[in-house]
């Protein structure tokens, strides 16, 4: 900084001598051993205050004209003091509202090159998601540089935690590529199994994956088969169902010829199951075989005809 104003003072000789110390302590004893006026006073407390006041007056003029002598001997340095406390005051009145500006912009300008990087380490990794078939939880970014108090080791502290970030995130989305890969190998064709398929490629290495996703598959057709024995046994039951169960009766004749009694075995009535519940449970059988992809079963096609019967 240039042009900064330069104070000269000369003192050459100057001798003061004061019992200044002694004198404000007896004053404040004085001062104290004055007493105080109250609703008990008497006229001869009155005096001694109305004494007192007077006496108070009388220090307060001699300190005054002792102050104007010291004046008198020593006005410049008076005026010396007067004049440079006026200009000390509006220093301080400028550096108080600048050294609270100074941390506030320091501050300001800090959160600044916090956020550009942000910006970029979230614009990195929006274009490294391009890349990817699936959403994935990346790394996240910090950027709190620590004893870095000037400006430009700041910005250097940020843009190393940037760079660095970068790297990070460019071998994260390779190594989710590889995942993908062998997740796509191992589970085409059955894609619906896996609502959770980003967790899964994210979860685990590479080389876990086929595993994993050949057990799913494994168990959803073990359970699809099931499904599809138990529907096949509900459609036998139903076919049973509709044919009718007949009722025999053994009736007795004579034959006049001979006289000889004879039993014959005749069908008194037939019982068959109500037409509303047969088509009920065709189909829930029937939706219970679509819900686990059975329609091209033969089971399937005798359960249709069946219900087209029944209509």
């Amino acid at each position: 900084m240039s042009n900064i104003p330069v104070l000269h003072a000369d003192v050459k000789e100057l001798t003061f001598t004061s019992n200044i110390e002694q004198f404000e302590i007896d004053s404040e004893l004085w001062l104290t051993g004055i007493p105080s006026l109250n609703y008990n006073s008497t006229d001869a407390d009155f005096v001694l205050a109305d004494d007192n006041i007077k006496a108070l007056v009388d220090f307060e003029d001699r300190i005054k004209t002792a102050q104007n002598e010291v004046m008198k001997e020593c006005g410049d340095l008076y005026d010396f003091i007067e004049r440079t406390s006026a200009v000390k005051a509006k220093y301080a009145a400028k550096r108080i509202p600048m050294k609270k500006d100074f941390k506030d912009k320091k501050d300001e300008i800090k959160a600044f090159v916090v956020q550009v990087s942000v910006d970029r380490a979230k614009e990195h990794v929006e274009k490294l998601s391009e890349t990817l078939e699936y959403d994935f939880d990346w790394p996240v970014f910090v950027c709190a540089p620590k004893n870095k108090r000037k400006i430009d080791k700041y910005t250097e502290a940020c843009q190393e935690a940037l760079d660095a970030y970068m790297v990070v995130c460019d071998q994260f989305a390779l190594n989710m590529t590889l995942r993908s890969k062998a997740f796509v190998r191992a589970a085409t064709g059955h894609e619906y199994l896996f609502p959770d398929d980003a967790k899964i490629i994210q979860g685990m290495e590479a080389s876990l994956i086929a595993n994993v996703v050949r057990g799913r598959i494994s168990e959803a057709k073990q359970a699809q088969e099931a499904a599809a024995l138990a529907a096949a046994a509900e459609v036998t039951a139903v076919a049973v169902a509709v044919v009718p169960d007949v009722v025999f009766e053994t009736v007795e004749s004579v034959d006049f010829e001979t006289g000889e009694v004879l039993e014959e075995v005749v069908v008194v009535d037939t019982v068959t199951l109500p037409r509303a519940e047969l088509i009920e449970v065709l189909e829930g059988v029937i939706m219970t075989m679509l819900d686990n992809g059975l329609d091209q079963t033969s089971s399937y096609v005798r359960a249709t005809s069946m219900m087209e019967k029944c209509k």
